[in-house]
């Protein structure tokens, strides 16, 4: 379609992008030097299962439309100067990604969100494997309902303005493999880690966390990384 080449030449995805090409399966347009908003015509593609458009120049917010694309898979947003709602302290787009019941790998990281994780978080898909969130201005602390996210592997939400302590409710993650939360506010002891036996990466540097390293540490056999630099840790 030479209209369409034209619009992406030019820098931007065509506003009608959705109508356009309803049938679409994928959206592959990552590493470009694509700028302007995101359509919202892009929920017209209902059968959308990859969305990545991370590593451009996207601004604006990113639409709560999202969520009507009730067969994604795969979101990659990082990198890019994407905002949420500026009427909401939540990131209301989080909320309306929980009617995406296959999502299994969403990336948002490095972009200016500054907002709070909204409750939500906990209904996102239950096969959510892989979640970003670092360097995005998040503020506020972590939902206990993250807890509910049982299949997830990895979390990363380092580099944010992040408060309050690990929640009791980590427990819960039973298949998590990897936990980033460095270079935030997080303070508390360690003690809710201690049943994440699958973890292989733990990443909590430069934060307030306190107490002693708590002996079940030694029970994490999978561990190949642990990172505890510039905290308030003491010996037992």
């Amino acid at each position: 379609n030479i209209d369409l080449a034209s619009n992406l030449l030019s820098g931007n995805l065509p506003p009608d992008l959705g109508h356009r090409l309803p049938k679409l399966l994928a959206i592959q347009l990552a590493g470009n030097n694509l700028g302007g908003v995101i359509p919202v015509s892009i929920t017209n593609c209902s059968q959308l299962i990859i969305l990545e458009l991370s590593t451009n120049r996207f601004t604006g917010s990113i639409p709560d439309a999202l969520g009507d694309l009730k067969l994604l898979q795969y979101l990659t947003l990082q990198r890019n100067n994407l905002t949420s709602d500026p009427t909401s302290v939540e990131l209301s787009f989080i909320t309306s990604l929980t009617k995406c019941k296959n999502l299994k790998f969403l990336s948002l990281h490095d972009n200016p969100l500054n907002g709070l994780l909204p409750a939500s978080i906990g209904n996102l898909s239950a096969s959510l494997q892989m979640l970003y969130i670092g360097t995005s201005g998040i503020k506020g602390t972590i939902p206990s309902q993250t807890g509910n996210l049982t299949n997830l592997l990895l979390l990363d939400l380092r580099s944010n303005h992040l408060t309050g302590g690990i929640p009791t409710a980590f427990k819960d993650l039973q298949n998590l493999q990897g936990l980033t939360v460095g270079d935030n506010n997080l303070n508390g002891t360690l003690d809710n880690l201690c049943n994440l036996h699958s973890l292989t990466l733990i990443d909590l540097t430069t934060n307030q966390f306190s107490g002693s390293l708590p002996e079940c540490f030694g029970n994490m056999t999978s561990l190949r990384d642990l990172t505890l630099g510039n905290n308030f840790l003491v010996s037992a």
